[in-house]
């Protein structure tokens, strides 16, 4: 594989199997014919399809990055705001897929162990949107923080999958309410406190 364009084309192959409806008998082989790309290259880099999948989550978490500026880790901005702006970023960075994700979400309720790897990539992307958001991962509120904004970003999933607006509207408006709801919940918890040494 010679660089990103290669990676765009397994992630491409992988979402379209998926949007297909044969995810659950995908191998990498399959993937590898959709991409026409040597199967040894691929399982050289991605082990196996899970493997392609978690690369593809650390890829959408390399698209948020690059598409904020560093303004949204302004500690003026709300973090609530600063959270919105890199949700909806992560958001239009799956659209291209969104066939091939809905199709993966499809298979959750009988495919425990595909559900439990995307609750742990998830985990770890919505570590990496804190980080970004100049939101610290670490320590009990960060891990509090980072299982809020996973329930977050799950209840605005099935929003995205419906929302044909050019621009997110209806997701956006389900984050803002359940990011003000978490923020409310926060204050009124006494959790917005620094934690102590």
């Amino acid at each position: 594989m010679t660089g990103d364009a290669d990676r765009k084309a397994v992630f491409a192959a992988a979402m379209s199997i998926a949007a297909q409806g044969r995810w659950r008998d995908c191998r990498l082989s399959d993937i590898a014919t959709e991409a026409n790309i040597a199967l040894t290259e691929l399982e050289r880099i991605y082990g196996d399809s899970n493997g392609v999948l978690n690369a593809f989550s650390h890829y959408l978490d390399d698209q948020v990055r690059a598409t904020l500026d560093d303004a949204i880790a302004d500690p003026d901005i709300p973090l609530r705001e600063r959270l919105l702006e890199t949700l909806l970023a992560r958001f239009e960075a799956m659209h291209l897929y969104r066939p091939g994700i809905a199709g993966i979400l499809r298979l959750l309720p009988t495919s425990p162990a595909l559900g439990l790897g995307g609750l742990n990539a998830l985990h770890t992307s919505m570590q990496a949107e804190l980080t970004v958001a100049d939101a610290s991962p670490n320590g009990l509120s960060g891990q509090l923080r980072t299982k809020g904004l996973v329930m977050i970003f799950l209840d605005a999933l099935p929003v995205w999958i419906k929302d044909d607006s050019d621009d997110l509207s209806a997701t956006a408006r389900r984050l803002d309410e359940r990011l003000r709801q978490a923020e409310w919940i926060i204050k009124t918890a006494g959790l917005d406190r620094p934690e102590s040494c």
